[in-house]
């Protein structure tokens, strides 16, 4: 238990840092402040503010953590997206919001991977009119710069209703990976399909965009692990309940085993995923008050114990794995 309030969190983040450390960021209902809680390995922090928005409000949160640091990327309603950063170490000490684009308030959705050679990438969509589409910001100095957007799809031209949700991750050959959504037209902006690409020249150019699956997927992740191995993993709404599907490629994306269904959840809160120190994809589900982690080992996907758990339906699941023990 990280703590309550009588403030509604939205968005909760976590990730561990080199050390082992587990942080916790989230954003209050009212959206005007950024949280952050530190886990010592027994015991949870107290819950701080340590960003702010004076103007908008915070819309949406993505963090990343690597080379002793943390990373924040978040939309800001009036201004746009921004960008934060910390040492791990110092972690209620954060450099002042950088905002990332210029004259771009529809930017959102942020993803954000970051390697330990320095390279940031932060993918973002613009949702509608002509500029709609897939945009990639990178930094090769841990966020201190960042180059110009480049726009990986372009939804005009596809003729995509409403473009979202892109996920961005890279494996250890540098290979660049990205996830996306279609979307309907407000008000309903139900989703449509899963599209990806791939960039083997570090975002300069991109493969010929892969529809995953043609039927609604509610939640996507993406996971880049060691040199070649790409996971892909969304949820279809199925009988009332959310079927959580799975692909993997062994060779950077450019071959696909196929479809599998993981599991069947009761679809009141969407799952998260984790890597841990083998390089093993977690899944973890709440399914009617159990806690359920679903591991990826030896090519197939095995359960361990469920844990019951005293939380009701809905809400917002988060999980970040140690990758350094």
């Amino acid at each position: 238990d990280i703590g309550s309030t009588e403030i509604i969190a939205e968005e909760l983040q976590m990730v561990v840092d080199d050390q082992g450390g587990a942080h916790a960021f989230w954003y209050d209902g009212q959206g005007s402040q950024i949280y952050h809680a530190t886990w010592n390995g027994q015991t949870w922090s107290a819950a701080r503010p340590i960003l702010s928005t004076p103007n908008g409000r915070v819309e949406q949160l993505a963090s990343a953590a690597a080379n002793g640091r943390l990373y924040l990327v978040w939309r800001d309603s009036e201004t746009g997206l921004h960008f934060s950063q910390a040492e791990a170490d110092r972690s209620s000490e954060w450099s002042t919001p950088q905002l990332l684009l210029e004259d771009e308030k529809a930017a959102g959705a942020p993803s954000i991977h970051a390697a330990t050679n320095g390279r940031i990438l932060i993918s973002y969509a613009v949702p509608l009119n002509e500029e709609r589409g897939i945009y990639l910001l990178q930094s090769t100095d841990s966020g201190d710069s960042w180059s110009d957007p480049r726009r990986v799809f372009d939804g005009s031209a596809a003729e995509w209703q409403l473009v979202d949700s892109p996920r961005v991750t890279m494996t250890n050959n540098g290979q660049y990976h990205l996830l996306w959504t279609h979307r309907s037209l407000p008000p309903d902006g139900a989703p449509v399909a899963l599209a990806y690409s791939r960039s083997e020249d570090k975002g300069q150019t991109w493969s010929k965009v892969e529809t995953v699956v043609e039927n609604p997927a509610v939640w996507s992740r993406l996971l880049g692990v060691d040199e070649y191995i790409v996971h892909r993993l969304w949820a279809e709404e199925s009988n009332d309940r959310m079927a959580i599907w799975h692909d993997i490629s062994m060779d950077g994306g450019l071959n696909w085993a196929g479809a599998t269904q993981v599991t069947g959840l009761d679809g009141g809160t969407e799952p998260a995923v984790a890597v841990d120190a083998g390089n093993r994809p977690h899944l973890l589900a709440l399914d009617n008050g159990r806690l359920k982690d679903i591991i990826w080992s030896d090519e197939r996907w095995t359960s361990s114990d469920d844990l019951t758990v005293p939380f009701s339906p809905g809400g917002n699941l988060s999980a970040a794995g140690d990758r350094q023990i």
